[in-house]
């Protein structure tokens, strides 16, 4: 694997990808619009992380007790908050569920002794019996983060509630939709939908979200069957302030096989071919990085 410097071209080999035109903004919305993936911590987190998110301009890190959310441009993060499970049990197990053909790849550093290989994506991670009866479920739906609680048949929808650290402010707007403003950003969950499917047949059930006045948010629920099982749906969407003109990714290309080939530039630590940067004045400092999701 050889990689040159911005000036030049990169060389996968039996792949060849030619630098064009293609602004970073370019290469910004066709990370957004990758399917969100979740892969297990292997190193490349802190400890009390399970599970991370990668989707383009989000980022998740999935704990025991909720999720921290982060918004990103490319080499920035702009914004951050989390989400935590007020009440959540010690005890509950995080998965992944829905395993994908791909692997993700961390080739950090000199040492090939310390990189990550082989790491598996998945659609979804699951939170079993988070409250009693109750799993959660995150999955990707498109460019939105969903969340499904899963409450089996006899469970107390009243367990359920989270607070959101690190907002400027949360409120409800006309529509029912929870808009939590962040420093560089915002995120809206959007209004929960429930449902419950019996013989085949799927039965909403009315759903809104209600915030206390110390911030805790939880669900307001209207009459249902407590004999069956019931999902309250609520989705996440999210947005930065901070200019899209910050590059995500320089080059994106897919191969025969179906191979996808992702490259940024990142600051130090970057292994490459003895050689591989040709002479360059005025270049930036700075190394490319290949990360293979295969």
């Amino acid at each position: 694997m050889r990689l040159f410097n911005r000036s030049g071209l990169l060389l996968f080999l039996p792949v060849v990808i030619l630098i064009c035109s293609t602004s970073a903004f370019a290469a910004q919305s066709i990370t957004a619009r990758l399917p969100l993936v979740f892969e297990p911590n292997r190193g490349q987190a802190p400890a009390e992380v399970q599970y991370i998110l990668r989707g383009g301009t989000l980022e998740g890190e999935f704990q025991k007790d909720g999720v921290l959310f982060r918004l990103s441009t490319g080499k920035k993060i702009t914004s951050q908050v989390q989400m935590r499970l007020v009440g959540a049990r010690e005890d509950t197990v995080i998965a992944g569920d829905g395993k994908l053909e791909g692997h993700t790849n961390y080739l950090v550093g000199n040492d090939p002794a310390h990189w990550l290989r082989g790491l598996p994506n998945y659609t979804k991670v699951r939170y079993s019996r988070i409250y009693p009866g109750t799993d959660l479920v995150f999955y990707g739906n498109g460019g939105s983060l969903e969340h499904d609680f899963e409450l089996q048949p006899g469970a107390d929808p009243k367990r359920i509630s989270f607070q959101l650290s690190g907002a400027e402010s949360v409120a409800l707007d006309k529509d029912g939709d929870l808009q939590v403003s962040l420093v560089n950003g915002a995120i809206a969950f959007r209004r929960p939908i429930a449902y419950q499917t019996v013989a085949g047949v799927r039965r909403n059930v009315a759903a809104a979200f209600k915030v206390d006045h110390n911030g805790t948010i939880r669900f307001q629920l209207g009459s249902y069957d407590t004999s069956e099982k019931l999902v309250i749906d609520p989705v996440l969407s999210f947005a930065t302030y901070i200019s899209p003109q910050a590059s995500v990714a320089h080059l994106i290309a897919t191969d025969a096989s179906g191979n996808n080939y992702i490259v940024v530039y990142g600051a130090s630590g970057i292994p490459v071919t003895p050689g591989a940067f040709a002479g360059c004045t005025g270049c930036a400092t700075g190394s490319a990085v290949a990360l293979s999701v295969n």
